[in-house]
Protein backbone atom coordinates (compact mmCIF):
# COMPACT_ATOMS: atom_id res chain seq x y z
CA UNK A 1 0.00 0.00 0.00
CA UNK A 2 2.33 2.69 -1.22
CA UNK A 3 -0.47 5.08 -2.17
CA UNK A 4 -1.86 6.56 1.05
CA UNK A 5 -4.37 8.72 -0.87
CA UNK A 6 -6.57 5.71 -1.62
CA UNK A 7 -9.51 5.35 0.72
CA UNK A 8 -10.51 1.87 1.77
CA UNK A 9 -14.00 0.66 2.57
CA UNK A 10 -13.41 -0.59 6.10
CA UNK A 11 -17.14 -1.14 6.67
CA UNK A 12 -17.14 -4.05 4.22
CA UNK A 13 -13.86 -5.62 5.31
CA UNK A 14 -13.55 -9.37 5.92
CA UNK A 15 -12.22 -9.12 9.45
CA UNK A 16 -12.57 -12.82 10.26
CA UNK A 17 -10.31 -13.60 7.33
CA UNK A 18 -7.93 -10.84 8.43
CA UNK A 19 -7.73 -12.29 11.98
CA UNK A 20 -6.99 -15.78 10.65
CA UNK A 21 -4.40 -14.30 8.32
CA UNK A 22 -2.64 -12.48 11.17
CA UNK A 23 -2.90 -15.34 13.65
CA UNK A 24 -1.40 -17.89 11.27
CA UNK A 25 1.97 -16.13 11.22
CA UNK A 26 4.43 -16.66 14.08
CA UNK A 27 3.95 -18.20 17.47
CA UNK A 28 6.02 -15.93 19.74
CA UNK A 29 5.52 -12.26 20.52
CA UNK A 30 8.91 -11.33 19.05
CA UNK A 31 8.10 -12.99 15.73
CA UNK A 32 4.73 -11.27 15.62
CA UNK A 33 6.21 -7.81 16.37
CA UNK A 34 8.82 -8.16 13.62
CA UNK A 35 6.30 -8.86 10.91
CA UNK A 36 3.28 -7.02 12.32
CA UNK A 37 3.31 -3.92 10.12
CA UNK A 38 4.06 -5.85 6.96
CA UNK A 39 1.36 -8.44 7.68
CA UNK A 40 -1.27 -5.84 8.63
CA UNK A 41 -0.70 -3.87 5.42
CA UNK A 42 -0.74 -7.05 3.36
CA UNK A 43 -3.90 -8.23 5.14
CA UNK A 44 -5.66 -4.91 4.59
CA UNK A 45 -4.73 -5.07 0.92
CA UNK A 46 -6.19 -8.58 0.72
CA UNK A 47 -9.30 -8.38 2.90
CA UNK A 48 -10.51 -4.74 2.79
CA UNK A 49 -12.12 -3.71 -0.51
CA UNK A 50 -11.56 -0.41 -2.24
CA UNK A 51 -14.67 1.58 -3.10
CA UNK A 52 -15.36 2.55 -6.68
CA UNK A 53 -14.22 6.01 -7.66
CA UNK A 54 -17.68 7.22 -8.65
CA UNK A 55 -16.92 10.76 -7.52
CA UNK A 56 -14.12 11.15 -10.07
CA UNK A 57 -16.32 10.81 -13.16
CA UNK A 58 -19.79 11.74 -11.91
CA UNK A 59 -21.47 14.95 -12.92
CA UNK A 60 -22.67 17.35 -10.23
CA UNK A 61 -26.21 17.22 -11.62
CA UNK A 62 -26.44 13.42 -11.09
CA UNK A 63 -28.21 12.34 -7.93
CA UNK A 64 -27.15 8.69 -7.98
CA UNK A 65 -24.93 6.47 -10.12
CA UNK A 66 -26.45 5.11 -13.31
CA UNK A 67 -26.12 1.46 -14.24
CA UNK A 68 -23.79 0.39 -17.04
CA UNK A 69 -26.75 -0.34 -19.31
CA UNK A 70 -28.16 3.17 -18.94
CA UNK A 71 -24.71 4.72 -19.41
CA UNK A 72 -24.30 2.70 -22.61
CA UNK A 73 -27.62 3.97 -23.94
CA UNK A 74 -26.64 7.56 -23.05
CA UNK A 75 -23.34 7.09 -24.87
CA UNK A 76 -25.13 5.78 -27.97
CA UNK A 77 -27.55 8.69 -27.85
CA UNK A 78 -24.67 11.18 -27.73
CA UNK A 79 -22.92 9.38 -30.59
CA UNK A 80 -26.03 9.44 -32.78
CA UNK A 81 -26.50 13.15 -32.08
CA UNK A 82 -22.93 14.03 -33.06
CA UNK A 83 -23.26 11.95 -36.23
CA UNK A 84 -26.52 13.70 -37.11
CA UNK A 85 -25.01 17.16 -36.53
CA UNK A 86 -22.02 16.27 -38.72
CA UNK A 87 -24.06 14.87 -41.62
CA UNK A 88 -27.64 16.17 -41.19
CA UNK A 89 -28.74 12.73 -42.35
CA UNK A 90 -32.13 11.35 -41.27
CA UNK A 91 -30.57 7.90 -40.90
CA UNK A 92 -28.83 9.24 -37.78
CA UNK A 93 -31.72 11.33 -36.50
CA UNK A 94 -34.17 8.45 -36.14
CA UNK A 95 -31.83 6.28 -34.01
CA UNK A 96 -31.03 9.37 -31.95
CA UNK A 97 -34.72 9.85 -31.23
CA UNK A 98 -35.04 6.18 -30.30
CA UNK A 99 -32.12 6.37 -27.83
CA UNK A 100 -33.33 9.72 -26.47
CA UNK A 101 -36.71 8.19 -25.65
CA UNK A 102 -35.07 5.05 -24.27
CA UNK A 103 -32.82 7.06 -21.92
CA UNK A 104 -35.76 9.08 -20.67
CA UNK A 105 -37.89 5.97 -20.05
CA UNK A 106 -35.03 4.27 -18.17
CA UNK A 107 -34.35 7.29 -15.97
CA UNK A 108 -38.06 7.64 -15.23
CA UNK A 109 -38.17 3.95 -14.34
CA UNK A 110 -35.27 4.45 -11.91
CA UNK A 111 -37.02 7.46 -10.39
CA UNK A 112 -40.25 5.51 -9.92
CA UNK A 113 -38.33 2.64 -8.32
CA UNK A 114 -36.64 5.05 -5.91
CA UNK A 115 -39.96 6.63 -5.00
CA UNK A 116 -41.50 3.20 -4.45
CA UNK A 117 -38.70 2.10 -2.12
CA UNK A 118 -38.96 5.35 -0.15
CA UNK A 119 -42.73 5.01 0.18
CA UNK A 120 -42.46 1.35 1.21
CA UNK A 121 -39.99 2.20 4.00
CA UNK A 122 -41.42 5.52 5.19
CA UNK A 123 -43.31 4.01 8.16
CA UNK A 124 -40.38 1.93 9.45
CA UNK A 125 -37.67 4.47 8.58
CA UNK A 126 -38.94 8.06 8.31
CA UNK A 127 -35.39 9.38 7.90
CA UNK A 128 -35.26 7.96 4.37
CA UNK A 129 -38.51 9.75 3.55
CA UNK A 130 -37.35 13.11 4.88
CA UNK A 131 -33.98 12.82 3.14
CA UNK A 132 -35.87 12.24 -0.12
CA UNK A 133 -38.14 15.23 0.59
CA UNK A 134 -35.17 17.50 1.33
CA UNK A 135 -33.32 16.70 -1.86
Amino acid sequence: MEDYGIKLNYNKGNYDGLRKFLASEGSSIDDMCKTFKHKVLEGIETFVPRPSRYSTWKKDSWKCPLSKDVRLIVRKKHRMWTRYIETRDQNYLNPYKYYRNKVRSETRKLQRLEQYTVSAQCKQNPKIFWNYVKK
